[in-house]
């Protein structure tokens, strides 16, 4: 197994990968770079290979991709994509074998992830200070509250380059 640690446009295009994992990347990428992502994937995937893509992305195309908020204190530049813009950057590059929402159970992560941190915050408030403890309330409970309100989603889409002979099967 070969992990790589690069910036996805200096990988090199001889090489070739069975499987492409992204979790939580797309946000970052921005979303005029999109196709030059799947671009690459598809250039370095196998032909019988998988892609799987697992991002944040909004339920409308209408709505800002982004939560201003989280812009200037949590994720600078992210953009959180519509789901449809997901697809339309993959067209005449990939198939699309699955997609799985999970938005619902990630509001419990969320949810998680906060009570960890309430529980772990007098061992290092003094290191932190309190506008930090602030700030990372903020994101995690606006987060709980985007994905309950089904605002946003978390996406799980499985990409294959021509079909998988005989169709994929999803393990959930």
């Amino acid at each position: 197994m070969e992990f790589l640690l690069c910036d996805y446009r200096d990988i090199p295009t001889t090489e070739k990968y069975d499987r492409i994992v992204s979790v939580g990347f797309m946000e970052h990428v921005g979303r005029f770079n999109f196709r030059t992502l799947y671009s690459v994937a598809e250039k370095v995937l196998v032909d019988d290979g998988i892609f799987l893509l697992h991002t944040m992305g909004n339920n409308r195309p209408d709505m800002p991709s982004t939560i201003k908020w989280f812009d200037t204190y949590i994720f600078p530049n992210s953009e959180m994509p519509p789901f449809v813009r997901l697809l339309a950057d993959s067209e005449g590059l990939f198939y699309v074998e699955d997609i799985h929402t999970f938005g619902a159970d990630y509001e419990k992560t969320l949810k998680a992830w906060e009570d960890n941190f309430d529980a772990g915050w007098p061992q290092i408030k003094d290191k932190y200070g309190e506008r930090f403890y602030r700030i990372w309330k903020t994101y995690l409970q606006t987060s709980q509250g985007v994905l309950g309100a089904r605002l946003y989603n978390v996406y799980q889409i499985v990409f294959s380059k021509k079909g998988i002979q005989g169709g994929y099967q999803s393990v959930r």
